[in-house]
């Protein structure tokens, strides 16, 4: 009988022995899971990416290569676009532009309505590109917001925006239309209000 209790004594001392190595292998597996996904889970994003094609108005639904677009070769034709703003803060639009013009200039004019109601304008331009081959373009990166940046709060940022034919950048006369212009995507980049500048972006991660 006495050896019988032994050996339930020593069963039972076995299995806590167990469990506390689960246990303590269980609260390793947390710390280090909370070390490694919390820092990702609060880390701000460096950009916020949104399609042209979600725009409304005249612009027409098109391809650029394997791009989907939003397309006009037309001035002042109005297009319309609502962004998601996800907290207070100083912000930095770009647009992603492609035209082929080859002689004149390509004005993008911008009206912005943020969700208390401040109100920003601004344009982008796009130099000629006679240096390519007739009939190929070019994506870039512009901004109507930099210095100073926009200072939005959280909600709906509405954005207007038409296209208008110039000269030059130096010559600002209206010019015909050339060609068609296109936008791939709107991006909203966050700007650190303590230094208020704003790290250049990998545009090839946008």
């Amino acid at each position: 009988m006495g050896d019988a209790k032994k050996i339930i004594h020593i069963y039972i001392q076995n299995c806590q022995i167990m469990f506390e190595g689960i246990k303590i292998k269980f609260l390793a597996f947390v710390l280090i899971f909370a070390c490694i996904i919390c820092p990702v889970l609060h880390a701000e994003q460096s950009f916020y990416s949104f399609p042209a094609t979600d725009a409304k108005g005249s612009w027409q639904i098109g391809k650029v290569g394997n791009k989907d677009v939003i397309l006009t070769q037309k001035a002042d034709e109005k297009g319309y676009i609502t962004i998601n703003v996800p907290k207070d803060g100083y912000y930095q639009l770009y647009i992603s532009l492609y035209h082929s013009w080859r002689k004149y200039c390509p004005f993008l004019y911008i009206d912005a309505v943020e969700s208390k109601g401040k109100h920003y304008s601004n344009y982008i331009f796009s130099e000629p590109r006679w240096y390519l081959e007739a009939g190929k373009g070019r994506w870039e990166f512009r901004s109507p917001s930099a210095f100073p940046f926009w200072d939005l709060h959280e909600g709906e940022l509405k954005i207007e925006f038409w296209l208008v034919s110039k000269n030059s950048p130096w010559v600002l006369r209206r010019a015909s239309v050339e060609g068609e212009v296109a936008i791939g995507k709107f991006v909203l980049i966050p700007i650190e209000k303590n230094k208020m500048t704003q790290e250049n972006p990998n545009f090839n991660e946008i």
